[in-house]
């Protein structure tokens, strides 16, 4: 998943869950890790597999906008997707 932080916005929680697999959920929560636009956020080497679908939810926070008690302070962003291969290569697919 690609995000789009803002000025000084981090990476504060990390949730991957295989639908329907209560057993095969990934939460790293309390984070401060820093974002970047147009890379990856990290998957703590998640083990996603072809002929599954997932849901990959991040949230950022800004520091300064909680300390200042600005609301919203955090941003969600959500993705939901069945993976599949092709010539060796997972390749993914957007639930609706």
């Amino acid at each position: 998943m690609i995000v789009q932080p803002e000025a000084d916005e981090q990476i504060v929680t990390i949730r991957i869950n295989e639908v329907g697999s209560d057993n095969n959920t990934l939460g790293k929560y309390g984070l401060a890790v820093s974002a970047s636009a147009g890379r990856c956020v990290t998957d703590f080497n998640y083990a996603f597999a072809a002929g599954k679908a997932y849901n990959f939810m991040v949230i950022l926070e800004s520091p300064e906008k909680k300390k200042r008690g600005v609301k919203p302070s955090a941003r969600i962003y959500g993705a939901s997707f069945s993976l599949w291969r092709l010539n060796g290569k997972l390749q993914t697919t957007p639930l609706y």
